[in-house]
């Protein structure tokens, strides 16, 4: 999630809860992209905030999935600052599953364009992260550089169905993949014109992650006297690099009741590989030795969100 520094206009000086509140905009701000940024001012007193956003996230499986599938997602996430510390969790879920597959072919299978093929794809994703601010910029008391740690835990689950003219000919895929692991980044900020258009946040973050794949295949339909099921489920390691970029602009503010509205919109790329390592069940009659690859993941984020403080 991403770091505000919010800007209220120069008319009187700053009073010890109007510098809390500041922080708090801006801790808001942080909940809207999974690795956080402190705020600008650091307190002796713990904070909390919330925050929600939403977006697209496209998926890209280039071994296992000829075509791009996009579903749209939302973020909650609740934050909490002391000192130069951020504490986070956030939760990320599909809002409707991507049914709008056409023509989408499983490599590894040769589908063909005679074979349409329709299906469901769905994502969620838990967050926990820990921010340190490092440095604070001269002269102010505002973050520029910081890192961050943090725990993942997703699940995407695809399944998809290639038809042909006769049902009890269809052939059924699923792949659900399951990654639970650490995550290092950092954090860089930088003002657009003093910060009077708001500011940028660049990040970059390496994962560390345990993965499961769970395939199943049921060729001959479902329900079919013929049918033949087939599954497998492996396991290893799943690695990756994140990188985005994040746009912060504070839209609204008041001194009466020290209430405030932000708005951020940001674009995040994740690159993972699952790279089995052993197979640790089987049922059916099927070819392992054209499972035993690496499957990439490639999935990118663009999303917007509104943060508020009452």
């Amino acid at each position: 999630m991403s770091k505000l520094i919010v800007r209220f206009k120069d008319t009187a000086p700053l009073s010890k809860s109007s510098r809390l509140m500041r922080t708090l905009c801006s801790l808001v701000v942080l909940s809207s992209f999974s690795q956080f940024t402190p705020a600008d001012i650091f307190t002796e007193e713990v904070l909390i905030a919330h925050g929600f956003v939403a977006g697209i996230r496209q998926l890209k499986f280039d071994n296992v999935l000829d075509e791009k599938v996009t579903l749209p997602i939302a973020r909650y996430s609740i934050s909490g600052l002391y000192k130069r510390v951020l504490f986070s969790v956030d939760y990320e879920w599909t809002l409707e599953e991507d049914d709008s597959f056409i023509n989408f072919f499983r490599a590894s299978e040769g589908g063909t364009p005679d074979q349409p093929v329709g299906g469901v794809a769905s994502r969620r994703e838990y967050r926990l992260a820990i921010d340190y601010c490092l440095k604070k910029r001269n002269g102010v008391n505002q973050c520029l550089y910081s890192l961050s740690a943090g725990y993942i835990d997703a699940l995407t689950d695809v399944e998809f169905t290639r038809r042909f003219s006769d049902d009890c000919s269809d052939d059924v895929f699923s792949e659900e993949y399951a990654e639970k692991g650490l995550y290092l980044g950092s954090t860089l900020a930088q003002k657009i014109s003093d910060g009077r258009y708001g500011e940028l946040l660049y990040k970059i973050s390496y994962s560390w992650l345990k993965g499961s794949v769970y395939d199943t295949k049921l060729l001959g339909g479902r329900d079919c006297k013929n049918s033949e099921l087939s599954r497998f489920t492996l396991k290893g390691d799943t690695n990756g690099l994140s990188y985005g970029i994040v746009w912060n602009k504070e839209w609204w503010s008041s001194y009466q009741d020290l209430s405030a509205l932000n708005f951020s919109f940001g674009i995040k790329q994740n690159n993972y590989v699952f790279m089995p390592k052993r197979l640790v069940s089987f049922e059916g009659n099927l070819d392992l030795s054209n499972e035993l690859f690496n499957r990439e993941q490639n999935f990118t984020l663009i999303f917007a969100g509104f943060f508020w403080v009452m």
